[in-house]
């Protein structure tokens, strides 16, 4: 499994998106029963993503847009800040990830924040 679309800020580098899709009826089936759950399965495309969901703090919300239930995390650690959604759209769930250092992510929050609110699934 790896990204299936990445964008990054064109200076520093350091600020990503990217999204990350997984099909068939195995993922359809399982990944959103436990959405944290779900986050260590799509952190398989970014370490520093799984060490921050095993050992830092995540907070979780829910959202419905345009039908679809929609798992917003925030995920702190002390390499990184992530805020994550995670959504399935027929037999395929789609994982948007945002992600900064951790010292830098307070100045950006703003514009990180507005990725992830203005995610939905078509």
């Amino acid at each position: 499994m790896g990204m299936d679309g990445l964008v990054m800020h064109p200076k520093t580098r350091k600020e990503l998106a990217y999204v990350v899709a997984l099909g068939g009826k195995d993922y359809r089936d399982s990944v959103l029963k436990d959405a944290r759950s779900s986050l260590i399965v799509f952190a398989g495309s970014d370490p520093d993503l799984r060490q921050a969901v095993t050992d830092g703090k995540v907070e979780q919300a829910t959202r419905r847009v345009n039908g679809n239930d929609l798992y917003m995390f925030d995920i702190a650690s002390d390499k990184r800040r992530y805020l994550s959604t995670i959504g399935k759209k027929g037999d395929t769930i789609f994982a948007l990830v945002v992600t900064a250092p951790s010292k830098a992510f307070q100045q950006d929050y703003a514009a990180l924040k507005h990725i992830q609110d203005t995610f939905q699934l078509l």
